[in-house]
């Protein structure tokens, strides 16, 4: 997950096969969902720190990181 900080994008790397991405503010709110997405557009996003959840296609986590917009 890169770059982080991040202003505009944020890129994933080395994941193959299905998997999905949920962006959450720190309340728990889903502020972003995407599939197969291997940039992400955050420029919506308000300013602040983010929890970024990467599962695969059954739901199992493989990734979680916070994530700061600047």
């Amino acid at each position: 997950l890169y770059p982080n900080p991040a202003q505009n994008l944020v890129n994933i790397d080395g994941l193959d096969g299905f998997f999905t991405v949920a962006i959450y503010d720190l309340s728990g709110r889903r502020v972003t969902f995407t599939e197969n997405e291997h940039t992400i557009d955050v420029n919506h996003l308000d300013p602040g720190v983010y929890l970024v959840d990467i599962r695969d296609e059954d739901g199992n986590s493989l990734y979680a990181k916070k994530l700061v917009k600047e």
